[in-house]
């Protein structure tokens, strides 16, 4: 039976010793890298289809051996192609809106459950685990009535799937500092400008839930590019972009200069801390061999050299990044997101995802036909437990009789 795949956590190495230890290359790091997010959700595009992959390879696997043993003589097993399988999970992504609002919940946890369940979705198959599982649609008319056993039975795995790391970092959260420093930046906007031009931002953060920009972009990307989407409308999207930005590299210029005068200054001191510990050693051993012959001292290691960014680095690329490669990063995302928009709603002037709907119903076809079969196997397996917990214990030498009528002779 299909169980839910987990990834184990691989242990982190620590420095035992300080003078082990290297400051950071570029000094202090953003506080999503150092976030779960970026250590164990974050993948490339390669990556990405190797683990969807196998996902449904393993799942093909299974459904086509319950299939011939249910059905020999029917060679079409109901499986599921990768495309297919991504088609209906956005189909079913974009029912965690309508749920979400139904029972009053904030906009946060609508992210965070659209974000969960992709993440579930990336080592587990929706053959083997529907996306209605606990049917939402009845919990939601429910208003909270719903049972709360349809829920535990798959809260445990679900939650060992995800490596229990329920915290998610939204380009909502993103887009909402970047709201705040534009109104620093450009006293000109009134509220109902910076409103209007939020409002189209979330439009295309509502789309961009459905790609796999938050497994391959830091959510500021993701923010970035939304705005970029907004053109032909004051303020502009790509105007407040680039404003934005040169503000940001203006600050850090001066910081990233500080940051490489600290760094030198901290391998002065511990070259010099290096060298004190050496002669220690020195003297100590000198003091021990006095009266035994000397041996030549062994040839110490060469330090590796250090590799610095100079004045030329820094002014280049303030933030890290040359400004021309970051533009390119943006650019290729926001056409990521608009590609996954509806055409037709993009020329009329709307935001809308698209949904390939023929797939999804097909799709989903297949998808109740293989969980049928998945179930059937997993009552065939229950009902054999049951009938083997039922069944009298017999031995080889008469049975359970001959075994009774042995334990009375005992007692008697």
């Amino acid at each position: 039976m299909p169980t839910v795949q987990t990834e184990p956590e691989p242990i982190a190495p620590f420095a035992t010793e300080l003078l082990e230890r290297e400051p950071p290359a570029f000094g202090p790091l953003p506080l999503y890298s150092q976030s779960s997010q970026a250590r164990h959700w974050s993948f490339s595009a390669a990556q990405l289809a190797e683990m969807r992959a196998a996902t449904n390879s393993e799942a093909q696997l299974l459904v086509k051996k319950l299939a011939q043993e249910a059905r020999p003589t029917d060679e079409n097993a109901p499986v599921l192609s990768i495309d297919e399988e991504q088609a209906i999970i956005r189909f079913y992504l974009l029912r965690i809106g309508p749920i979400a609002k139904r029972l009053g919940l904030p906009p946060l946890v609508e992210t965070s459950a659209i974000s969960l369940m992709k993440r579930f979705y990336l080592r587990n198959s929706c053959m083997f685990f529907h996306p209605k599982q606990p049917k939402g649609e009845e919990a939601a008319n429910a208003k909270g009535d719903a049972e709360e056993s349809a829920i535990a039975a798959l809260e445990f795995g679900m939650v060992q799937s995800l490596n229990f790391e329920l915290t998610v970092h939204s380009a909502h959260r993103a887009l909402y500092g970047f709201i705040l420093d534009i109104q620093a930046l450009d006293k000109k906007l009134t509220r109902d400008q910076i409103t209007s031009f939020a409002a189209s931002v979330q439009q295309f953060l509502h789309v961009a839930r459905l790609t796999d920009a938050e497994f391959t972009h830091a959510p500021v990307h993701i923010a970035l590019a939304s705005c970029l989407c907004v053109t032909g409308s004051q303020p502009s999207g790509p105007e407040l972009v680039r404003s934005w930005l040169d503000a940001k590299e203006r600050i850090a210029l001066p910081l990233r200069h500080e940051q490489r005068n600290e760094r030198i200054a901290w391998r002065e001191k511990k070259q010099v801390v290096v060298q004190e510990k050496r002669k220690a050693a020195e003297a100590q051993a000198k003091s021990k061999s006095k009266a035994k012959k000397q041996e030549p001292a062994p040839e110490t290691e060469q330090p590796a050299p250090v590799v610095e960014l100079t004045e030329a680095d820094i002014e280049a690329a303030p933030l890290g990044i040359p400004r021309s490669e970051l533009d390119g990063i943006l650019d290729s995302l926001k056409d990521v997101i608009r590609g996954a928009a509806d055409p037709a709603a993009l020329e009329k002037g709307q935001v809308k995802p698209h949904v390939e709907l023929d797939i999804a119903k097909k799709a989903d076809l297949n998808l109740k036909d293989s969980q049928a079969l998945i179930r059937a196997a997993a009552d065939a397996s229950n009902a054999s437990t049951d009938n083997a917990k039922k069944r009298p214990n017999t031995s080889e030498d008469g049975g359970t009789d001959a075994k009774r009528a042995r334990n009375s002779d005992d007692e008697l």
